[in-house]
């Protein structure tokens, strides 16, 4: 139900491949979906030297979850991920 897309340089989802599998199984279990959503993980350099950079977000149309990963630590990446699955929900 979530299909995850890693375009990131360092492989974040490889890296962390069960990690993240967990918790996207838990969330579409428990956050009940009714239809797939796309996850993926970006580098964006420019965006990771502004303080207010933008971090995640989601897309209505395609059902699509971005989520910038450069100079974050995977906890923060997580919680970002979890605010846009609520969005899809």
């Amino acid at each position: 139900m979530i299909k995850v897309t890693d375009n990131s340089k360092d492989g974040i989802y490889s890296s962390n491949m069960e990690l993240i599998d967990n918790f996207t199984d838990y969330s579409s279990k428990n956050l009940d979906f009714d239809k797939p959503v796309e996850v993926e993980f970006l580098d964006d350099e420019e965006n990771a030297k502004n303080p207010l950079g933008t971090t995640a977000h989601y897309n209505p149309d395609n059902f699509k979850i971005t989520i910038y990963v450069t100079g974050r630590h995977l906890k923060d990446i997580l919680r970002s991920l979890s605010h846009e699955l609520i969005h899809h929900v």
